[in-house]
């Protein structure tokens, strides 16, 4: 008897000690709600990692461009450069990548006689972690490029010059209201391209990130919308302009670097252009509000999901 009593008491006590499906649905439920508030903690700090990297290769291409701009007199590296005036729009091209690239030689690929890479290479400080489209194939605008990344193969999509530099200081705008030309590039005129132009070279925007295959840029890009893949993306809620959750790493002309709000770099007129010898203070609004006009439809910066 006593043997049974004790055999009896044991399957008594295992089964006090087991779990019922209740409690058990309620452990399930407790460590759903506890990933469902650890994940976007967990994400949001990889992105915040990411966009340290991003601002640390923003600023090695910021140092790349001051030790070329002391070795050229100030003169900024030309846009796109071609040795032949076939060579436009293919692999051949340089851009202002190749020219500092001596100064970097980490990241992408080199001249090697213009060859068209149809394989992503290397980023190194060319690429931004966060850039989905770092070697893309994807076009905007009706441009037609040499094959993945960049407009020349060579590099990957991520940093991009501010083309709309100088615009305040040039004085005058070129007909249709644009801003003059501070970039040069061969055969076309443009120049003269110096920083001694610069009347604050600590506030205007030297290289800004990107989506686009373009190597330049303006402020216009943060107003037109993109796949996360870089091409045309109307309804997409991403801007052209690269930001991590609506900051964006910005190169200064005095080597710097730091992250800004994507409307904010309008507000501060940080592009160069919105002052009153260039585009003027009144278009700067208007492209956050979604009324300017002069660069083709384009919708609300303020409206853009990426800024908010």
């Amino acid at each position: 008897m006593q043997c049974l009593h004790s055999t009896t008491e044991k399957m008594n006590r295992g089964r006090l000690s087991a779990f019922t499906l209740i409690e058990l649905l309620v452990v399930i439920a407790i460590i759903a709600i506890l990933a469902a508030i650890l994940f976007p903690v967990f994400a949001s700090a990889r992105e915040k990692a990411r966009q340290a990297s991003c601002l640390s290769n923003a600023k090695q291409i910021g140092l790349a461009f001051m030790m070329y701009l002391s070795d050229n007199d100030g003169t900024v590296p030309l846009k796109r450069q071609t040795l032949d005036g076939a060579d436009w729009w293919t692999a051949r091209m340089i851009s202002w990548k190749d020219l500092i690239y001596p100064y970097i030689k980490n990241g992408g690929y080199t001249y090697n006689n213009g060859v068209a890479y149809s394989t992503p290479g290397q980023g190194g400080v060319y690429a931004c972690p966060s850039n989905e489209a770092q070697w893309s194939t994807a076009r905007s605008f009706g441009f037609a490029g040499t094959g993945n990344g960049d407009e020349t193969s060579r590099f990957p999509r991520s940093y991009a010059i501010n083309n709309y530099a100088g615009c305040n200081d040039m004085g005058t705008a070129e007909s249709g209201g644009y801003c003059p030309r501070f970039w040069p590039t061969v055969g076309d005129g443009e120049g003269p391209g110096n920083e001694s132009l610069l009347q604050t070279p600590a506030n205007t925007i030297l290289v800004s990130e990107t989506r686009n295959g373009l190597n330049d840029i303006n402020p216009y890009f943060t107003a037109y919308e993109s796949t996360p893949e870089g091409g045309d993306g109307g309804g997409s809620g991403r801007s052209y302009v690269m930001n991590h959750r609506g900051f964006v790493n910005f190169v200064f002309f005095d080597g710097h670097a730091k992250a800004v709000k994507g409307q904010q770099a309008i507000k501060q007129d940080m592009w160069g252009c919105f002052g009153p010898n260039g585009l003027g203070a009144a278009e700067g609004e208007a492209l956050l509000n979604g009324t300017s006009t002069r660069s083709g439809t384009i919708v609300p910066v303020n409206s853009i999901r990426d800024w908010q």
